[in-house]
């Protein structure tokens, strides 16, 4: 709300402040005590200058004074427009008017700096789409065809070997006891030396003769059968 425009006197009379509070209103200065601004000095004219008001605009005029009325030094012959800080003489009295600043409104909103907002969430990771990594291709065979495949291991050959590759049919050994002669796992009746020698006459004789008497036996036994 804007303060109340206002006259103050510097000189020639008491300094006293007449202050404009209508927004609208006419006021006649002079020395008679009916004016509504009353000036007790023999310089000013009993009814001496008319003040208006019309909102923010403030008039002065002379109404026919002895001694005239003046506005920065400048006498008036029409009413004339007042601003800030002019000089008004009336006579011998000086009067300065004041149009004061416009009193500063008080908000009663009070500005609140807004809050900081809270710190976004974190998101979990994104787990991975089945799209984005598709399963391994089955190791089978493609369905629908019927048939399994299974992994069959080829006989190993057992033509064309090296003697030494072939299976053995010889006896295996004992680590007490040494492996027994050809001859003597064809005759296990004879057994070999202790010693594992040569075998003598004796027995190269003794082992003929048995021989002998198996196959005389063998035949004896076919005759007998067959006839």
């Amino acid at each position: 709300m804007a303060a109340n425009p206002y006259f103050e006197v510097q000189s020639g009379a008491d300094k006293v402040r007449f202050e404009l509070h209508e927004p609208a209103v006419d006021v006649v200065v002079g020395r008679a005590s009916e004016c509504q601004w009353a000036i007790p000095s023999s310089g000013v004219s009993r009814r001496h200058a008319r003040i208006s008001r019309r909102g923010s605009e403030v008039t002065i005029e002379d109404i026919g004074s002895s001694n005239g009325t003046f506005v920065n030094s400048e006498r008036l012959s029409a009413p004339r427009p007042l601003r800030d800080q002019d000089l008004v003489r009336l006579g011998s009295v000086e009067i300065r008017f004041v149009v004061p600043p416009p009193e500063a409104s008080v908000d009663a909103t009070i500005a609140v700096q807004p809050a900081s907002p809270p710190p976004a969430p974190v998101a979990p990771p994104a787990e991975p789409s089945p799209a984005a990594h598709p399963p391994p291709p089955p190791s089978g065979p493609p369905a629908g065809t019927g048939s399994t495949t299974r992994s069959v291991t080829p006989p190993l050959p057992t033509a064309g070997l090296h003697p030494a590759s072939a299976p053995s049919s010889a006896p295996i050994s004992s680590p007490d006891k040494p492996a027994l002669a050809p001859r003597e796992a064809a005759l296990p009746w004879i057994s070999a030396s202790d010693d594992g020698a040569e075998p003598t006459v004796v027995e190269l004789i003794a082992i003929a003769a048995g021989s002998f008497l198996v196959v005389f036996a063998l035949g004896a036994l076919l005759i007998r059968f067959l006839f």
